[in-house]
């Protein structure tokens, strides 16, 4: 029973931004970017198109020093369907977010898949993804350009 309230918490992502940070706490995560300002939860599905929108525009702008990303970056990889399982598993096995979209050279090891269905089930009623997090602003469901994103996380 304790677990069922748990996860049903979980699932407030949309309505209580306290809440959802405090659960997606316990989400397997992978961490980058540096800066001071508050940290960003990318909520993240490799077989999502816009997913993969996202998670290019935003590498891409981190590496040439994007200065509205001057924060802490935690990536949740999830997945929907078995590939996608696989494709979050071998990023949490690289401990790089770049493992979502790398090709496939074996099996990641049993202990990630079972990480990356533990947060595909926290995920499960989430607001969709990609979803995005930030302290103070909320949560931000979906992707469409670079340019709204900033609009958001400039708020």
């Amino acid at each position: 029973m304790r677990r069922t309230l748990y996860l049903g918490a979980v699932f407030a992502l949309a309505l209580t931004s306290h809440t959802a940070l405090a659960q997606w706490n316990r989400a397997y995560s992978i961490d980058m970017g540096e800066g001071r300002g508050p940290e960003l939860t990318v909520l993240i599905d490799p077989a999502c198109s816009p997913c993969i929108r996202a998670f290019t525009d935003i590498v891409s702008r981190l590496a040439l020093g994007e200065p509205v990303l001057a924060r802490p970056l935690r990536w949740i990889p999830v997945g929907w369907d078995e590939q996608g399982i696989l494709a979050a598993a071998r990023a949490l096995e690289r401990n790089s977010i770049q493992g979502l979209t790398a090709p496939v050279t074996s099996m990641p090891d049993q202990k990630f898949i079972e990480q990356a269905r533990y947060n595909t089930a926290l995920a499960q009623d989430s607001a969709g993804t990609p979803s995005f997090y930030l302290p103070g602003r909320g949560t931000k469901s979906g992707y469409t350009t670079w340019n709204d994103f900033v609009t958001w996380l400039s708020r």
